[in-house]
C-alpha cells in the first residue's frame, strides 16, 4: 500500500511538471504570435504612411502649379468686371472721341477669353484613397477641388457668353486690326448694353470663385507644409 502511494505521488509530480512545461510552451507561442502580428501591423502602417507622404508631396507640387495658374490671371479677373461695366455705361453716353477711345482701350480686355485648366489628379486620388475620412485635411481637399470646379465652370460660362452674345456684335462694329470703331450704333443698342451688364455679372461670379479658390489653395499649401514636416 505504501509503495502504491509513493508511485501515485511520483506520477502526480511528473504530470504537474509536464503541465507546467506545456503551459509555458503555449505562453511562448502566443507571445511569439502577438509579436509577429505587432511587427506586421507596424510594417503595414509604415508602408501606408510612406505611401501617403509620397502622395501628399505630389499633391503639393500639383497645388503649387494650380496656384501659378490662378495668379497668372487673378489681376485680370479682379478688374474685368469693372471694365465691362464701365464700357456698358460709356455706351449710354453721347458719342465723342473720348468715349470711343475708352471703349477701344477696353476692347481687348472685354473680348479676352481665359480657359482655366487645373491639375487635380493627385488631389482626387488622395480624396478617394484616404484611410481617415475624419481627417480635416481631406475635407479641405474636397473644398479645394469643388472650388477648382467652380472657377472652371464660371470661366467656361464667361467664354461661351462672350462668343455667343458679345463677339458677334463687336465683329460687325469694329476693325480688329487697328481697333477703329466704324459702326458704333450696334453697340449702342439697349440690347447689347444689357448683354454687357450680364457679362459683368458673370465676370463677378468668376472673380468671387477665383478669390475663394486662391485663399483655399494657399491654406492647403500651409497645411501640406505642416503635415509633411511632422
Amino acid at each position: 500500500m505504501l509503495n502504491f502511494l509513493r508511485k501515485l505521488r511520483r506520477n502526480n509530480m511528473k504530470n504537474s511538471q509536464y503541465f507546467k512545461y506545456a503551459f509555458g510552451e503555449i505562453i511562448l507561442v502566443v507571445v511569439g504570435i502577438l509579436i509577429a502580428l505587432g511587427i506586421n501591423n507596424w510594417n503595414e502602417e509604415r508602408k501606408i504612411s510612406d505611401e501617403e507622404t509620397r502622395l501628399l508631396e505630389k499633391v503639393k507640387t500639383e497645388n503649387d502649379y494650380n496656384i501659378e495658374i490662378l495668379l497668372e490671371d487673378t489681376a485680370y479677373f479682379y478688374s474685368i468686371e469693372e471694365t465691362t461695366y464701365f464700357m456698358a455705361e460709356n455706351l449710354k453716353l453721347p458719342r465723342s472721341s473720348k468715349r470711343d477711345s475708352i471703349i477701344g482701350n477696353s476692347l481687348n480686355d472685354v473680348l479676352r477669353v481665359v480657359n482655366m485648366e487645373f491639375s487635380t489628379d493627385y488631389l482626387t486620388r488622395y480624396i478617394n484613397n484616404s484611410q481617415n475620412i475624419n481627417d480635416d485635411l481631406v475635407y479641405d481637399f474636397i473644398e479645394l477641388n469643388d472650388l477648382f470646379k467652380s472657377v472652371k465652370i464660371s470661366s467656361d460660362m464667361v467664354s461661351e457668353y462672350k462668343f455667343s452674345n458679345i463677339m458677334t456684335e463687336f465683329e460687325k462694329s469694329i476693325d480688329f486690326i487697328d481697333g477703329e470703331i466704324y459702326d458704333i450704333r450696334l453697340l449702342e443698342k439697349k440690347e447689347f448694353v444689357n448683354r454687357l451688364a450680364i457679362l459683368s455679372a458673370i465676370e463677378q461670379a468668376r472673380s468671387i470663385a477665383t478669390r475663394d479658390c486662391v485663399a483655399k489653395a494657399y491654406k492647403i499649401d500651409s497645411l501640406l507644409n505642416l503635415r509633411l514636416n511632422q
